[in-house]
């Protein structure tokens, strides 16, 4: 999606999915299409003359760095944003806090609930760069990591999105306790 996606080689041609040689999961593909698809419109409309915008409607942004990914395993793995050796190669001065996912819902979840998890912390800023977790079912905390990531959202801020009791999604506040909010 060359025109779409800010680098205009060649702005009237567009690629989407596994096509654009991005990150080759069907999420994203699905992402990358609605783009592709704004960014042909808008272009047809005299709407969009240059590359678009960072978080535009018409650009790719989170295929650079904020792609979610699950594996399905047994137990599961889910991960979006960069890792501690991403986020330094990519300059950024960064923390990392790591804990057990052990909280009264995982508990609840399962007998001798066994998980982990850890958040990459821009330290200059105080945003999510990444997170990680790996237990039984921990796709489904992906979602608000995701959206952190993506927006940014300050740990100052995000320390008021109360986890509901008793769910795995209290790890959240240990983890925010655990780097010291």
């Amino acid at each position: 999606m060359a025109g779409a996606a800010g680098n205009d080689v060649d702005p009237w041609l567009y690629a989407a999915g596994d096509a654009a040689g991005k990150a080759m999961l069907t999420h994203q593909g699905k992402y990358g299409a609605r783009a592709t698809g704004d960014a042909i419109a808008a272009r047809a409309k005299g709407e969009l003359r240059d590359g678009a915008a960072a978080w535009s409607r018409y650009a790719r942004t989170a295929d650079d760095h904020a792609v979610p990914n699950v594996v399905f395993t047994d137990p599961e793995l889910a991960n979006v944003g960069r890792t501690v050796r991403q986020a330094e190669r990519d300059g950024f001065r960064v923390s990392s806090v790591e804990l057990p996912i052990q909280v009264a819902g995982s508990s609840l979840h399962a007998e001798r609930y066994e998980g982990w998890a850890q958040l990459v912390v821009d330290e200059d800023r105080k945003v999510l760069l990444g997170a990680t977790f790996a237990g039984p079912d921990v796709a489904e905390l992906l979602h608000a990591a995701t959206i952190a990531v993506v927006g940014e959202v300050p740990l100052d801020r995000l320390w008021h999105a109360v986890p509901a009791y008793p769910t795995i999604s209290e790890v959240w506040l240990k983890l925010l306790e655990e780097y010291g909010l």
